[in-house]
């Protein structure tokens, strides 16, 4: 019998001991945690408010500087159409790229550019016959045929304003 007492009075002695050992150290840590979490959000809390009190000043501010923007006469007209100038003869995908950066995506564009302008674009090598005169002049009829393909998607429309 005093066997089993000294066993179950070791028990409880080591239970005690291991329970001061995890309130004096583990938990402390887990107070310190908890505590370094409060303030970071009373930190972030404080950083949202001075966000919304900053977001409400520029409202206040933006409300106050009204600038006047004139209409479009044609919603239409902000779209940037794009046609297809490989199709002109001669006009490759680098000179459609080209033609592209220096502003001309349209067969209009392109047949109302003088052609020391599209020379100028196109920089074309000794070597390379360029008949811009030819482009203009097809890129006319295209554009007086008046087939552009649709800003969304890849089907000739009759208009832009479709």
């Amino acid at each position: 019998m005093l066997f089993w007492l000294g066993l179950v009075a070791g028990l409880i002695i080591g239970w005690v001991i291991e329970w001061i050992i995890d309130w004096r150290f583990w938990r402390r840590d887990l107070h310190q945690s908890l505590d370094s979490e409060r303030k970071w959000r009373e930190s972030l809390a404080a950083a949202q408010q001075e966000i919304a009190d900053l977001r409400r000043q520029l409202a206040e501010q933006s409300a106050l500087v009204a600038v006047p923007v004139a209409p479009l006469e044609d919603p239409l007209d902000a779209v940037v159409y794009r046609d297809p100038l490989e199709q002109i003869n001669g006009v490759g995908a680098t000179d459609a790229r080209r033609l592209n950066d220096a502003g001309i995506f349209t067969f209009q564009q392109l047949a109302a550019t003088d052609p020391t302008r599209l020379q100028a674009i196109i920089q074309p090598e000794s070597w390379q016959k360029v008949d811009l005169d030819a482009w203009i002049a097809e890129a006319n009829a295209f554009a007086q045929s008046d087939t552009r393909l649709s800003p969304l998607s890849s089907q000739p429309t009759n208009s832009p304003n479709e």
